[in-house]
Order: C-alpha cells, then structure tokens, then sequence
C-alpha cells in the first residue's frame, strides 16, 4: 500500500515538475520570438511590444509591462530613436517604483545612465 501512495506521489510531482517547465518553455519562445523579431522587422516589433505591455497592465502583470517596456526601449535605441528608448525606460522605472521593485529599478537605472548621453 506505501509503495502505490510514493508511486502516485512521484508520478504527480513529476507532472508538476513538467508543466513547470513547458510554462516557462513557453514563456522565454514567447520573448525570444519578440527578440528576433525586432533585428527582422522592427517597427513591427514596436507594435507587439506596446500591445503586450497593454495587456500585461490590463492584468496587473507589472513584471512583464515593465519587460515588454525595456524590450521596446533597446527596438527603439537599435533604430538610434534613442529619446523614444529613454522614454520607455522612465516608464518602466515608475512601475519599478510603484511596485517596489528593486532589482528591476536598479537595471532600468543602470540603462538610463547608458542612454542619456545619446539624448
């Protein structure tokens, strides 16, 4: 009887296991495919990120606008539109802020700092 209970113990963590990491499979396809879209054609790039910055807003998911948000900042410092680059990552640093976000307000930082003197 203990041997089936550890036998389906295992099995479901297994299962778990698993589907943890298909999501995040398909969670990094999802930027990665973003990624090699904006060397391909970047002004649709721009489009797909402010729609999913949109919508991850719409869903309170403040860690991916604010990925969506610097994303679309390095589309915009590529195509050398370096103030629409600074302006996304201000953006993304307030929902740093409002979210006390600490490890993300010290990288949107550091990439303002890179970005000002282009402005």
């Amino acid at each position: 009887m203990k041997t089936y209970k550890a036998l389906i113990l295992g099995i479901c963590c297994y299962g778990l296991f698993i589907a943890s990491i298909t999501a995040q499979s398909v969670d990094e396809l999802f930027w990665d495919n973003l990624e090699q879209m904006r060397f391909d054609n970047p002004d649709s790039a721009m489009l797909e990120l402010n729609r999913h910055y949109s919508d991850f807003l719409a869903q309170k998911d403040t860690v991916n606008a604010i990925r969506s948000l610097t994303r679309l900042s390095t589309v915009y410092g590529n195509q050398a539109q370096y103030k629409g680059s600074y302006d996304q990552l201000w953006k993304a640093l307030l929902l740093a802020n409002e979210a006390n976000l600490e490890r993300q307000k010290a990288l949107i930082n550091r990439r303002i700092g890179r970005f000002y003197a282009f402005c």
